[in-house]
């Protein structure tokens, strides 16, 4: 840099009554802290959405810490998202709490650092004498116009989100270490503090990489930082710049050698597509920081065909219009250069030439979010030239207040699936995704009718979708329509899906489906497939267990359910159905143990005493038998397997008249136990033996 500033403290950053001390860095974090708790109050229970089933829920690399080389290689630029996914599951399992306390957590360190950095700001521009007012109560606001704006909901309460969250919160970070190393350097020249400061940069810099992919702009948001707030006049340390620049392209060449960065995400639209709609998608994230009305998850946003569209030349005319203002204003407006700067910089890696999955998404509005923190400062400098600050500050009060309502509002449609996709539903009406994951969520509350509805009105939309086909299958199956599960899950694999959980889950549908038709082999095929796709499928292991248990292979079955146990040592039917297994190869001590640990995990589980009373009868204890039937039957009275086993009992003791009753029973509830006729005739000629009936 050219000059070196003198430390300098203009009238707008001094103490005044001690409102400076009120809102300096102790008490505003704490409002910081209370105001967004407040607003994300009603999310902590959220239900996981969308993508949290992919990179949660059935994703078995961060159902342990013991595969931590798998998450690197698998996830190498979200490494510590994933590895924070791992530690909560660790801690809690899949229990949401966990995961939206660390998501909000990390929503608030972003604030404040907003807040630090927005302090710094106004401090450079007014020693420059760029900005003039009463500027004490800007970084306070700022950063509670940060954490309170609505359209931050989506990359705080989406759990899968904190990837963009984590990544603003060192990209935030980085820039604001930077910017105090550089500032030290042009006030004191203190090289320690300066080294120190530009340490910490790089390492936030380098945490960043390491959890999502957006940090690639930050080299150019450093020399942004240089240029604009450091820089006095046209001024301007071009070594430092082209050193950055430098950085920046050796290191993001080294990154697509390497693989770690992915220039495609799964685009289903052409290039030329992704590239002709981004400008009217960048106008649409401009309204919605400036009027956060009718968000949606999933937008169906129409796909501009060419470049020479009506609508993409305009906005495209508009964007240019912005980047010539922010040049035009760098001498005269900084703050407000900066932040058209900022904008558009942090915007490119996901709304520029690449192409991804989606053209548009809220949560990528996180980050650029800060450029619109900046306004406030703007707003209050020039305010006061009509207004008094109390009025300002009033004001500005009620905006932040209103940004909360609507924050605590819009967590209300994330609270479960069935409220968020009825939203998108209601606003993307002729999209097929919605209906497909209401429908899922209807499903998974039983309302099997209405999910039915709603996969037909996804497939009448999108004949294509794998998905659908799916998702109707397991409806069908576990609605007793085998056939009609086998035909959908058939053609779903006409479509793969692009994820290997995904295509798991229809071969475990399709295997479901013929094991209830007893076709057990092709069942055994179709798991086996599953579990080939997703290894830490519970699901796909139980039925196999199942299977194998059908077929007589009992040592198989004990190893699947042994597989389930240690994934879910509660899982009370593995438990039981081991049990069987371990009966059925006579060994009865390693049954009993299995059936013992079911009924102690749930008492009321009549199955495990049937199967109990079974192996007592095996080993000839009739008492604690008809004790373990007994219990069965005083939950489950019209069981027809206790009452059989407990006539059997009954016969076994002499007590053949209640041993009729209970085989009479048993066949009234059950007409077609043969075993329980069979019975009943052996206890009546013996009744009839010792001369007690006619």
């Amino acid at each position: 840099m050219g000059k070196r500033h003198k430390e300098v403290r203009g009238p707008e950053i001094q103490k005044r009554g001690g409102a400076w001390t009120l809102f300096s860095l102790g008490p505003g974090l704490l409002v910081i802290a209370i105001a967004g708790v407040i607003a994300y109050s009603n999310s902590f229970l959220a239900t996981f959405h969308f993508d949290d089933e992919g990179s949660i829920v059935n994703n078995p690399l961060v159902h342990t810490l013991s595969n931590i080389g798998g998450i690197w290689h698998r996830y190498p630029t979200r490494f510590l998202t994933y590895l924070s996914f791992a530690f909560n599951h660790r801690i809690g399992g899949l229990n949401v709490l966990g995961y939206h306390v660390i998501n909000v957590l990390l929503h608030l360190g972003c604030g404040f650092f907003v807040f630090l950095l927005v302090r710094r700001i106004v401090e450079i521009l007014s020693s420059q004498g760029r900005l003039r007012g009463d500027l004490r109560y800007a970084p306070l606001f700022a950063a509670l116009v940060f954490v309170l704006h609505p359209v931050q909901t989506q990359a705080v309460t989406y759990i899968v989100q904190r990837a963009t969250v984590l990544a603003a919160f060192f990209y935030l970070a980085s820039v604001y270490f930077f910017l105090e190393g550089r500032w030290s350097q042009v006030v004191s020249g203190k090289v320690r503090n300066r080294v120190a400061f530009f340490w910490l940069s790089a390492l936030a810099g380098l945490m960043g990489l390491l959890s999502k992919e957006t940090i690639l702009t930050l080299p150019f948001a450093l020399l942004f930082v240089d240029s604009f707030l450091i820089a006095s006049g046209k001024t301007f340390n071009w070594k430092f710049g082209l050193g950055l620049l430098l950085l920046f392209l050796a290191f993001s060449l080294a990154m697509i050698r390497l693989n770690l960065v992915s220039l495609e995400d799964a685009p289903t639209i052409s290039q030329i597509k992704y590239i002709s709609t981004q400008p009217q998608v960048i106008l649409t994230y401009l309204r919605l920081a400036i009027l956060p009305y009718n968000q949606n998850l999933d937008y169906d946003f129409r796909i501009a065909q060419s470049p020479f569209e009506v609508g993409t030349l305009v906005s495209l005319g508009a964007i240019i219009f912005l980047v010539v203002l922010a040049v035009w204003l760098f001498n005269r407006e900084r703050l407000i250069s900066f932040g058209i700067a900022w904008f558009l910089l942090v915007l490119l890696p996901e709304s520029s030439i690449l192409p991804l999955a989606d053209v548009i998404f809220e949560h990528r509005m996180y980050l650029p979010m800060f450029a619109f923190s900046l306004g406030v400062v703007v707003l209050m400098a020039r305010l006061q030239r009509i207004t008094s600050q109390n009025m300002i500050v009033m004001s500005l009060m009620v905006v932040v207040v209103i940004l909360g309502y609507l924050t605590f509002e819009r967590n209300k449609v994330w609270s479960d699936e069935v409220t968020l996709w009825g939203d998108v539903v209601s606003k993307s009406p002729a999209k097929a995704r919605g209906y497909n994951n209401r429908g899922r969520a209807l499903a998974e509350t039983k309302r099997f009718q209405e999910s039915l509805a709603d996969f037909n009105r996804a497939l009448s939309i999108d004949p294509a979708n794998s998905d659908s086909y799916n998702n109707r299958a397991n409806v069908l199956v576990q609605n007793g329509y085998p056939d009609q599960a086998i035909a959908d899950c058939d053609s779903a694999l006409r479509y793969p899906p692009p994820l290997d959980y995904q295509l798991g889950m229809i071969y475990f549908n399709r295997g479901t489906a013929y094991l209830r038709k007893n076709q057990v082999e092709r069942a055994i095929t179709d798991f086996n497939e599953a579990l080939a796709l997703s290894p830490g499928h519970e699901s796909a292991l139980f039925n196999r267990a199942i299977a194998f248990a059908a077929i007589g292979d009992y040592e198989r079955a004990i190893t699947d359910n042994t597989s389930v146990l240690q994934m879910n040592p509660g899982h009370v039917k593995s438990l039981n159905n081991r049990g069987i297994a371990y009966r059925e190869l006579g060994k009865l001590s390693e049954a009993l143990s299995d059936f013992n640990s079911a009924i102690r995990l749930q008492p009321t589980y009549g199955q495990a005493y049937v199967n109990r009373g079974i192996v007592w009868t095996l080993k000839g204890d009739l008492q604690r038998a008809e004790a373990d039937f007994n219990s069965c039957l005083a939950s489950l009275p019209r069981n027809a397997e206790a009452l059989y086993r407990r006539g059997v009992v009954r016969f076994r003791k002499g007590d053949l008249q209640r041993a009729v009753s209970d085989f009479d029973q048993a066949l009234s509830i059950n007409p077609g136990l043969t075993s329980a006729s069979i019975e009943r005739e052996r206890a009546l000629k013996e009744l009839q033996r010792r001369g007690r009936v006619n």
